[in-house]
């Protein structure tokens, strides 16, 4: 029997939306904690920006390559693991001293959020019954559009309240309990063809050729890679510009 969460989703999706959650506020909640992060690891505004950069960079550059590669894997497993990488990145950000080894583990947890982006989408379409995957992928991208005005300001609010580095250990421990739960859920795909289900294994599900009533419309990618785009240095600059009012102007 399945289990139902709120509004009658089933718990594994929700816990996708959660994991969607986790992403979306690690990629931008350093906008929020800014002037602790450039004071804490000695840098200038400019510099600490740049952890966003490489996060946003690493996420956008890895998600369509690890989709390929990990096409034929274990959905269930490449879930789990990427959650783990996601979360042992996050919680090594959050002992960092050294502003590098916080870069590269902001890469790292930007190519583990890559592989567990799309791998989230594959499991909701999939696992939908008839009819439902539209509302099933609607949820489990929520999870980033709600980090904006969830996840980050109460990121931000830790940040403040207690240090920086505790909203790292935040979004780590999210990541662990949602990896938890994947490793022990079992998802299930609705077999279209009959009344039975398969397993999430390493999938042969092959998809008929795009057509152009199936296409993606070229302005609207081409609106929404400008939309992303510009969206960053706005919340970058948000949050640097909180450090010159924190800390004395030279000069």
């Amino acid at each position: 029997m399945r289990r139902v969460g709120a509004a009658g989703y089933p718990v594994w999706l929700l816990c996708l939306f959660v994991g969607m959650l986790a992403l979306g506020t690690d990629e931008f909640v350093i906008s929020g904690i800014l002037p602790d992060v450039a004071r804490d690891l000695e840098v200038t505004p400019g510099t600490a920006g740049l952890l966003v950069t490489a996060f946003a960079i690493a996420f956008a550059a890895g998600a369509p390559m690890l989709a390929f590669l990990t096409d034929r894997l274990n959905k269930k497993s490449v879930l789990t693991g990427a959650l783990v990488i996601f979360a042992v990145a996050n919680a090594a950000v959050a002992v960092s001293d050294e502003f590098t080894l916080t870069l590269l583990l902001r890469v790292v947890a930007g190519l583990a959020a890559a592989a567990v982006s799309p791998t989230c989408m594959v499991i909701a379409g999939m696992a939908a019954p008839d009819g439902e995957s539209g509302r099933y992928l609607a949820v489990v991208t929520a999870g980033l559009t709600v980090a904006l005005f969830t996840g980050v300001p109460f990121g931000a609010f830790l940040g403040d309240a207690l240090t920086w580095r505790a909203t790292f250990v935040l979004i780590a421990l999210v990541g662990v309990l949602v990896a938890v739960l994947s490793a022990l859920w079992r998802f299930h795909c609705s077999a279209r063809s009959g009344s039975r289900s398969q397993s999430l294994a390493p999938p042969s599900v092959r998809l008929p050729p795009p057509t152009a009533h199936t296409r993606p419309p070229q302005r609207l990618r081409r609106s929404q890679l400008l939309k992303g785009a510009s969206w960053f240095p706005i919340v970058t600059r948000r949050g640097s510009s909180g450090l010159s009012r924190a800390l004395p102007m030279s000069g």
